[in-house]
């Protein structure tokens, strides 16, 4: 007998024995004989490669006697170990949907016009897959194999629990049903550890209380809790509310507040000063001291361009006042006609031909901002919407001045920016010597919109409403404090003893709370990778356990 090496129609080459000098037709003859117990329905055009018959089988290559006992060569490279993984998840699917009638039809289909049945398709899968020597590469063939799960509905339990269904080698559906709940949890834990992670990293921080951070606001850990919003972030803002009311940790709790509204007051000043890039001293206190070393940087601002200054009234001019008085709303009689003989007794100042110096135009501005300030402050609605529309005709006057003197327009537009922040300040502080509240800011931020040439509030666009709704949101407490709880507590020892007790308690959550408002504690792009990652670890996941776990029944 001689040794014969053939190669069927699929590329595999086959070793056989025959007798010396072996026609064509006998080697088919063998092979066919063989072949067809174990494929009855494949068809092979078998090619005789004669070139060394006698040498023995190489690596890819398998004896007759193999190929009908069910096993594959081995193969140790890493596109054979990745392909192998990939495809199993495809074959126990494919066999799932061979199991339903329309699979079976399918099948009867695809074997009628040649193809190979799913039955022996998968079976020569797996004997592929028992055969490969390199684990790693199938772990991730079983990987890739199941990354389509990410588009499943369902979040990280459902992916997980098809990717632990698809990557099966039970035959029961207990089986089945125990890997893929094994997949789904463990999908579900991959997820929310990734998460997690990135929370860590970089947590996540609302709009609001970053805007409060980023002004340089110290927040209390009740109000880090309530701008996190859910169940435990309210549960800790109440808590906090409710010992205001507790002795000693009252106290500590208050003050700790009314640094944050400190903080806040020093930030809406700031916001005036910082278009022309200064900032209050921390020598200065917050309230009135704070609005006239602001209001001094910024005249000083404007002395030093004001001999630079030309401003004559033109027809752009013009035509926004003429916009401004058809906007004006239904007001009293008396009112309408206070607005028209201010607008008289300046006209004198922008009639054709008049130029004004620097130092005149600021005198008109600074009479338009007094008015302004008067009616704005008044309980009287007709009187608001008086200054509103004064407040209009100073815009207009001030891009008048930005048009005309372009040298400078930069400049004069971020004093007038600085100028508008300023007046919401003192709009808001009236007549009080304190910091300002953050109810008052909020009104003043939108008395400033209502003009007829600012309608930015009903969009969250107006100057300063970023600070503003951030500051109203958070920073009040929800519970109101009339003081008779406290009172009440104080001739309680108990209660005594208990709020001296959490006073260091609470003064520790104050100093952890920055630390869950830092934007990152590593760096913000890993926390975006760990985000990202999150919902591929969740169909990742499966293939790790399936590796540790022993397969079902």
């Amino acid at each position: 007998m001689k040794q014969y090496q053939v190669k069927i129609g699929d590329g595999r080459t086959l070793t056989v024995e025959g007798p010396e000098d072996a026609t064509d037709d006998e080697l088919n003859a063998v092979v066919m004989e063989e072949l067809g117990r174990r494929y009855p329905r494949e068809q092979f055009q078998h090619v005789i490669d004669r070139g060394q018959p006698s040498a023995p089988p190489r690596r890819g290559e398998m004896t007759l006697a193999d190929l009908v006992a069910g096993n594959e060569p081995q193969d140790d490279s890493a596109l054979g170990g990745f392909l192998a993984g990939a495809i199993k998840p495809v074959d126990n699917l494919a066999e799932w949907l061979d199991a339903t009638p329309v699979g079976a039809a399918v099948d009867d289909l695809g074997q009628v016009l040649g193809f190979p049945s799913v039955e022996s398709a998968v079976a020569e899968n797996e004997a592929w897959r028992a055969n490969n020597t390199r684990t790693g590469f199938q772990l991730a063939g079983n990987i890739a194999g199941t990354l389509p799960l990410i588009r499943l509905p369902g979040g990280a339990l459902a992916q997980g629990a098809a990717g632990g269904a698809l990557l099966s080698d039970a035959d029961s559906v207990g089986g089945v049903a125990a890997d893929a709940a094994i997949g789904g949890i463990g999908g579900k834990v991959a997820d929310t550890a990734l998460r997690g992670a990135a929370r860590l990293v970089a947590p996540q921080v609302s709009q609001g209380l970053r805007t409060l951070i980023d002004a340089g606001v110290r927040v209390t850990p009740g109000q880090v809790g309530r701008a996190m919003g859910g169940r435990l972030g309210r549960a800790i803002g109440r808590a906090e509310d409710r010992a205001t009311s507790a002795p000693f940790l009252g106290d500590t709790v208050t003050e700790a507040r009314n640094e944050s509204l400190g903080d806040f007051a020093r930030a809406a000043v700031n916001r005036a000063l910082q278009p022309i890039g200064a900032s209050l001293p921390a020598d200065v206190p917050v309230g009135r001291q704070a609005v006239k070393w602001a209001g001094d940087k910024l005249n000083q601002g404007y002395k030093e361009i004001e001999g630079q200054i030309r401003v004559q009234g033109d027809e752009a001019f013009l035509d926004d006042l003429a916009e401004i008085q058809l906007a004006m709303p239904d007001m009293l009689p008396e009112r309408a006609s206070q607005f028209e003989n201010i607008l008289k007794g300046l006209g004198r100042f922008w009639e054709d031909g008049v130029t004004l110096s620097g130092k005149a135009y600021k005198d008109i501005e600074t009479r338009l901002t007094t008015s302004i300030n008067r009616y704005a402050r008044s309980l009287d609605a007709d009187q608001q919407q008086l200054g509103s529309m004064l407040e209009s005709v100073r815009d207009a006057l001030q891009d008048l001045a930005v048009r005309q003197n372009p040298a400078i327009g930069e400049r004069l537009s971020q004093l007038n920016q600085g100028w508008k922040s300023l007046t919401q300040v003192e709009r808001a502080s009236g007549n009080s010597k304190a910091a300002i509240s953050p109810s008052g800011y909020s009104q003043a931020v939108r008395q400033s919109s209502d003009t007829v040439r600012r309608r930015g509030y009903s969009r969250g666009e107006a100057l300063n409403q970023d600070l503003s709704d951030a500051a109203s949101d958070i920073l009040p407490s929800e519970i109101a404090d009339s003081g008779t709880a406290g009172r009440l507590n104080q001739q309680s020892l108990w209660a005594t003893t208990l709020g001296a007790a959490q006073s260091p308690l609470y003064l520790g959550a104050r100093r952890v709370a920055p630390l869950l408002t830092r934007d990152s504690f590593l760096s913000p792009e890993i926390a975006a990778l760990l985000r990202q990652a999150s919902p591929y670890a969740a169909v990742s996941a499966p293939t790790g356990v399936h590796a540790l776990l022993p397969s079902q029944p």
